[in-house]
């Protein structure tokens, strides 16, 4: 809806953030930029899991055609002017029929900006946005609306608790930008329970880094992960930084390591490698698969009859769980909350009336949601911080897939600690052989993920064993876990231990040259530390004395270990565990003679 501006509104602004006044009637040359020509360049955001689209943000570019230093600027003339509404529909539109022109995927979602200044303007109306919506072909369920912290907005005049309501009536989403930045902070989070949060590139600039930061962050994705928030993590720069925000539990990556804004949307990809090939963390997959259930969800855009006739179909179910257009969950449902219309006596009557005005949105209740590749403990963790009976929402690149209830939940991590715990070597509790089996079989099937795979075997360990006893024999060996634990831990690596004196370590997404550095400072440690272990005679002589397998009598040297490292590069083609097994084999012999008693290779 156009609205009138007043003499003072056509005033030229003339203050410090404008380089030169527009010539003509302002009103008229921005309202005719932003509805035919307005710039915009589209950002991907990514699933952190799999590298796949989610959707893009539009960013609006052009503000130096109308002579303004920043796109802040513009936005404040037209606030000023009192024609910001307008402009935001008009570019609004504009962004949906540039999106809709992309032939992007059908489950790719548009996120755009709102001004929350517009919320106090008299001529705002989400119809406005509907109607853009649908005259770009779109379904406003794919459409996100993120309001910024920007602004602080006066809320006795204002019905800004009630935005996400509004727009979600009409089946958009709604998303907080710049989370932590603002000036509403965790109120307008509380006050609107958007279906997501943006948190600010400040806090995840240097993460990896920054302890601070690290608890931020994991304390907003803790919080907003349990009442079903999903966390989008801005401004991520660097690997380091998207694997940090992925160990933190972000749902979903934007920012210049995943690509540019771009103006030539050809660009954009369904599936960025870059981010796919990364670490995925997904062991537990296979107790979480046993346990997950799939009761029928019931759409966002049903009516409460159809719900109601849902439960009726479904008696042993006594909630649902509730999702959108796309399959993104939005919560659950439960049977209690329709309990007045259904023992009513005119409830049911009330329910079909089409003019009956409640929207099933209004009883969705928060439900906490898990990605299936996260690991059991973490979805243990959410759910008990949600504080929901039910369970838990399950999802795959953010559709739902399942659900957990709390009794399979536990199950699951049940389930994994039996499994951990029939296989874990008995004397370092680090697992045995079958877990390091199943490692070295998911990276072999990983082809586009670089990684490092490593065995130790302990030099002149018999001889020692046999001179000073088992019991000695086990500290050695409980002495080398707690180096590799020391060295690796940090890492990420995965380590086992095979048996007796042979040891395993895994890296994902990491390279030779820093595991290298790593390897030999271990072997150093490990050979200085085990040197107490022998007497007096033994260390100032370098070595023992003992029986060879042939029963020979000759001079070992003291404790050391063999190291064969093996890099699997990204992009290697076909490799079997076998071919792996013999690689490793050969480097284990190469070491035995190398020197420095390491030996490496590569794979692709």
């Amino acid at each position: 809806m156009d609205t009138a501006v007043t003499p003072a509104a056509h005033t030229l602004d003339t203050t410090p953030d404008r380089a030169s006044p527009p010539p003509g009637d302002p009103v008229l040359r921005f309202l005719t930029w932003a509805r035919d020509d307005a710039r915009f360049a589209f950002q991907p955001i990514i699933d952190p899991y799999t590298g796949t689209l989610y959707g893009v943000e539009a960013l609006l570019r052009g503000h130096e055609d109308l002579d303004f230093v920043s796109i802040h600027a513009f936005f404040d003339f037209c606030f000023r002017m009192g024609i910001l509404q307008q402009i935001e529909v008009l570019l609004r539109g504009r962004a949906m029929k540039l999106f809709a022109q992309m032939g992007l995927p059908p489950s790719a979602r548009l996120f755009l900006n709102i001004d929350n200044r517009v919320l106090q303007a008299e001529d705002h109306r989400t119809t406005d946005t509907v109607e853009a919506a649908h005259a770009a072909g779109l379904q406003p369920s794919r459409i996100s609306l993120e309001i910024s912290e920007r602004h602080q907005i006066d809320r006795d005049t204002t019905n800004t608790e009630t935005l996400a309501q509004i727009y979600r009536r009409e089946l958009f989403r709604v998303a907080i930008d710049d989370f932590g930045t603002g000036f509403a902070g965790l109120k307008l989070l509380y006050e609107q329970n958007p279906d997501y949060i943006k948190i600010d590139r400040f806090f995840i600039s240097g993460i990896e880094q920054d302890r601070m930061k690290k608890l931020f962050v994991s304390q907003i994705v803790g919080l907003a992960q349990t009442i079903g928030i999903t966390v989008i993590a801005e401004g991520v720069e660097t690997e380091k930084e998207m694997l940090t925000c992925k160990e933190m539990g972000c749902n979903l990556i934007q920012g210049y390591f995943v690509e540019r804004p771009l103006t030539d949307t050809g660009g954009l990809k369904s599936v960025y490698p870059r981010a796919r090939d990364l670490r995925k963390d997904d062991t537990d997959r296979r107790f979480i698969d046993q346990e997950l259930s799939v009761p029928p969800a019931v759409r966002s855009s049903s009516n409460l009859m159809e719900t109601f006739e849902h439960f009726r179909e479904h008696k042993n179910m006594t909630f649902f769980p509730v999702v959108d257009d796309m399959d993104e969950p939005m919560g659950i449902i439960r049977e209690e909350d329709l309990k007045d219309f259904t023992y009513s006596r005119y409830g049911k009557d009330l329910l079909a009336n089409v003019s009956y005005k409640r929207h099933l949105n209004e009883f969705v209740r928060p439900c906490p949601v898990a990605d299936i590749h996260d690991n059991a403990e973490r979805v243990l963790e959410k759910y008990s911080l949600s504080g929901t009976k039910e369970g838990i929402i399950v999802v795959e690149n953010l559709r739902y897939v399942g659900f957990l209830t709390a009794s399979s939940l536990l199950q699951v991590v049940n389930e994994k600690h039996l499994a951990i715990a029939r296989d874990a070597n008995p004397l370092t509790k680090l697992p045995g052989n079958h877990m390091v089996v199943e490692y070295v079989t998911d990276i072999v099937a990983d082809a586009g993920a670089e990684a490092v795979i490593a065995y130790f075997d302990f030099d002149n360990f018999k001889p020692f064993n046999d001179a000073y006893g088992f019991r000695q024999g086990d500290r050695a060996i409980l002495l080398f876990a707690e180096l590799m634990k020391k060295a690796f831990v940090s890492d990420g690596a995965f380590l086992g231990h095979i048996g007796g004196d042979d040891f395993f370590a895994g890296w994902r997404d990491m390279n030779l040259d820093r595991v290298g550095e790593r390897i030999a400072e271990l072997r150093e440690a490990f050979r200085d530390q085990v040197e107490t272990f022998y007497d007096k005679d033994a260390r100032e002589a370098g070595g023992i004395v003992a029986k060879d397998r042939a029963g020979v009598e000759r001079t070992f040297p003291l404790l050391s270990v063999s190291i064969a490292a093996l890099h699997l590069t990204p992009g290697r083609g076909d490799v079997t565990p076998d071919d792996l097994a013999r690689q490793i084999a050969d480097l284990k012999k190469k070491a035995k003679a190398a020197e420095n008693g390491i030996a490496e290779g590569t794979v692709g």
